[in-house]
């Protein structure tokens, strides 16, 4: 039939950023910090993989098919006997293009009690 059955697979648009909050959250009777972020990308909708930047790239976080991720805030009093920290966020898609800005997030944690209930 003359029709070879190739795909070129093109990527040309970069992922986007729009939101990225930061909550508290309890499970288990310990206190986290909940990151979110928004997404798109015009190509392949939520882009599939995103890195999560802790207190001035001390440690990096991939996170893979998600838009959002617990982090007990007992990792951040490691990191630092003071308040406040940071957190940052870029996004990946899947022809590995990156977004061009980095959202970023300060947020206090609680150094008295670590501990939480659940409403």
């Amino acid at each position: 039939s003359g029709y070879n059955g190739e795909f070129v697979f093109n990527c040309n648009f970069k992922p986007r950023l729009t939101g990225f909050t930061v909550a508290d959250y309890c499970t288990l009777g310990q206190k986290y910090k909940l990151f979110s972020w928004a997404a798109d990308d015009e190509e392949d909708g939520f882009p599939g993989v995103a890195e999560l930047y802790l207190e001035n790239n001390l440690e990096t976080r991939v996170i893979r098919g998600r838009n959002s991720v617990a982090i007990s805030e007992r990792v951040f009093r490691d990191f630092s006997g003071n308040n406040p920290h940071i957190a940052e966020v870029r996004v990946q898609d899947r022809g590995a293009f990156y977004s061009d800005d980095r959202l970023k997030v300060t947020f206090d944690v609680d150094y008295a009690d670590s501990t939480c209930t659940v409403p």
